[in-house]
């Protein structure tokens, strides 16, 4: 056989067919496969399916409808050609990376939701982690969820246009926790063995060793507080906030326990029954309270004790089988054994509800006590003549919120008067005033549905309250605006330009009419990427500066690949501040003319390079409270709203801005005036700043606080 010959049968010999595995049902009923065109057998309803390459580049996930029998996978039948072009199919490129830290490489499991109903699930192996993967999809907005132990889990919203490449998604580290446990033995300072470190859950994290050293990885969600508990010591809390890869707790210190007892005097029809009893641990500047025991009062029983208590302010929240037969008492409990008498004495209760001079008809009265955050919370029913009511334990003054049907505004809160006696009368009414109109567009005059409507209060007094609002087909809105004080109005749609319209209502006002035209503007793109050119994904991005100070105006989310689309009206210059979920921040300026439908307009972020590090004292050397920080970045002013989303913690004696990108920062600590309810500025100050240079690994400054007027 000539050589020709031979090299015309080589050229002419089929390829190797693509082999790969096919899944149904979430990775159930696996079988092997050969070929782009794989017949399966027929069934009466719709399957969801996942294909699956032999070397993990390639994965097809799609719907087989009932009655099909085959899957085409779309897929070129030989590596030098290309795929088929199909208009329900797209691709979606992403590599994956992670911690050697936490076990890296290890299996990766994609989930990928369109909907409660589709979702598709596979697993890519801890071997074939390396290298770029390929998954065709079908059309449609979703969302990608990827998942490795001991990593956290990384999102990904995949928007309907067209094909992406995410890059490299690097999952972060779960956080682990570390520190020692020690107690005061006659004058030294000895560690605790064996001592418990639980979370808010409930869960065990660790136990301490012999030198009462303690080390733990977390799961998600992280945690907000734990405990740390040893027979005969007190149970200290620790809060858990903005957690690091890795985080030393230092020395947590227990005392010796305390115990308290509680005389509980109830009624006969009331002691042939069970009381629950829970203990909660008052944290200062915190609305949810740490539960730090809990137990059950017996038929019969009129004592009940907790002991191993810190000292403290104590919540006792008493609780029987209704939802609103709840009482709460407060108890201060220091170094002496406590003992509290306490009545539960049941009363009736008889409310009403209503709007303007009418009854309203159904909703509900969620109450609680007045004044003490997040204690306990009951709902009662609202009946078709307005009346609320029942058998409560709790006396004094209670808060309400109203939630009445088909009623959009801000939030219906009303006080009692003191409560106990048998029956006791509450009287809830709200002024019946409107801020209605219609949501339209300019050039056409239809009505607009589909917008963002968000509402944001301020009353006379400074409170201040958010809430959405909906809009009818035709665009019609309707507020109750019961409250006096300044009503913004603040509309977002991604087909024309936002808009905030203002009403200011004092006691003289009626109802007022407010048509809201929105104007179409120009498309702008922008792709934002690390300086490594990876995608930005899922940034936030802010711009403004709300009535409040603390908020911004708009806020707008990156998808997976760090692309987001605004609307810009003609000759306008936006300016947005993007805040990446790893750390950093960037301002940016955007007009109609940044970009083109072909070409986004590409925008760097500086990666994290170091912690900021801030000491603030007072006048007079002294550590600072109740401060604020101020700054500008390389010159740009940067507004509270954008610092106070910056990853941070407080530490003692000062602030610790983390994974900052490196530049010139000016810095002030401003402790604001009018009783803490002016808000700081939104300029830089007229006293002289801080000045800090950041490089890689961090800097430090020292900041002397000044009062604002």
């Amino acid at each position: 056989m000539n050589l020709l010959l031979i090299l015309f049968m080589m050229a002419t010999e089929a390829p190797p067919p693509i082999v790969g595995t096919l899944c149904f049902s979430e990775g159930r009923g696996c079988v092997s496969t050969s070929g782009t065109r794989i017949e399966v057998a027929e069934e009466d309803s719709d399957r969801l399916y996942v294909w699956t390459s032999e070397d993990w580049r390639s994965v097809v996930i799609g719907k087989l409808d009932a009655g099909a029998g085959l899957i085409d996978l779309g897929l070129p039948s030989s590596a030098d050609k290309q795929p088929d072009v199909r208009e329900d199919r797209r691709t979606l490129r992403l590599s994956v990376s992670g911690q050697a830290a936490r076990g890296w490489p290890t299996d990766v499991r994609f989930t990928l939701v369109e909907s409660k109903e589709k979702r598709w699930v596979w697993t890519l192996p801890a071997g074939s982690t390396r290298g770029e993967m390929t998954v065709h999809l079908p059309v449609g907005s979703s969302r990608l969820f990827l998942g490795a132990k001991r990593h956290r889990t990384e999102m990904r919203p995949i928007r309907s246009e067209g094909n992406l490449s995410l890059g490299q998604v690097e999952f972060k580290p779960l956080p682990s926790i570390s520190g020692r446990v020690t107690r005061a033995h006659e004058e030294e300072i000895v560690p605790v063995a064996g001592a418990q470190v639980m979370l808010g859950d409930g869960k065990l994290a660790a136990t301490t060793n012999e030198q009462g050293a303690f080390r733990a990885e977390l799961s998600e969600p992280d945690p907000n507080e734990m405990m740390v508990m040893s027979p005969g010591l007190s149970t200290q809390v620790v809060l858990l906030e903005r957690l690091e890869a890795e985080n030393d707790l230092g020395e947590i210190r227990l005392e010796s326990g305390v115990k308290l007892t509680l005389e509980v005097n109830r009624p006969d029809e009331l002691r042939s029954k069970s009381v629950r009893v829970r203990l909660l641990r008052d944290i200062e500047k915190r609305y949810e309270h740490t539960e730090a025991a809990k137990d059950e009062l017996q038929p019969g029983d009129e004592t009940i004790q907790f002991s191993d208590l810190s000292s403290g302010d104590y919540f006792v929240i008493f609780e029987g089988e209704q939802d609103f037969e709840r009482m709460l008492v407060l108890v201060e409990v220091r170094n002496d054994e406590v003992t509290r008498r306490v009545e539960i004495r049941p009363f009736r209760l008889e409310g009403t509800v209503t709007l303007g001079d009418d009854r309203v008809s159904g909703g509900k009265v969620g109450i609680g006590p007045h004044g003490h955050g997040q204690t306990w919370r009951a709902e009662l029913p609202i009946d078709s003549e307005g009346d609320f009511g029942g058998v409560l334990w709790q006396t004094g003054k209670l808060f309400a919120f109203v939630t009445l049907p088909d009623v959009a505004g801000g939030m219906l809160v009303a006080t009692s008067p003191e409560l106990g006696s048998d029956p006791s009368k509450w009287p809830i009414s709200f002024r019946k005033r409107l801020i209605h109109g219609r949501v339209f567009d300019v050039e056409s005059g239809a009505g607009i549905e589909a917008v963002g409507f968000r509402l944001q209060i301020e009353r006379a007094d400074g409170v201040r309250s958010y809430s959405p609002v909906k809009t009818a087909a035709s665009g019609e809105y309707e507020i109750l605006a019961w409250e006096d004080g300044t009503y913004d109005l603040i509309i977002t749609s991604k087909d024309h330009l936002p808009k905030t319209e203002t009403v200011v209502l004092t006691e003289v006002d009626g109802s007022r009419s407010v048509d809201i035209g929105l104007e179409r503007g120009t498309d702008v793109t922008l792709q934002l990427v690390w300086t490594s050119g990876q995608p930005v994904a899922g940034a936030t991005i802010l711009e403004g500066v709300a009535r409040d100070g603390h908020n911004p105006e708009r806020m707008h989310s990156a998808d997976a690949a760090g692309l987001l689309k605004l609307r810009v009206s003609d000759g306008e210059t936006r300016l947005l501040y993007v805040i990446p979920r790893e750390g950093s921040f960037a301002p940016v300026r955007v007009t109609a003319s940044s970009s083109t439908a072909e070409r986004p307009l590409r925008v760097e972020i500086p990666s994290p390079a170091g912690s900021l590090r801030l000491m603030v004292k007072d006048v007079e050397g002294n550590e600072a409270t109740g401060f604020v920080v101020v700054m500008r970045y390389n010159g740009e002013w940067i507004p509270y709203p954008i610092i106070g989303r910056l990853r941070g913690n407080r530490t003692p004696g000062g602030l610790e801005f983390l994974g900052m990108p490196a530049g010139a920062y000016e810095v002030w600590a401003l402790k604001p005036g009018g009783g803490g309810r002016q808000p700081v500025p939104n300029a830089p100050p007229a006293h002289p700043p801080v000045r800090v240079g950041l490089a890689a690994g961090g800097a430090s400054a020292e900041l002397t606080v000044v009062q604002l007027p």
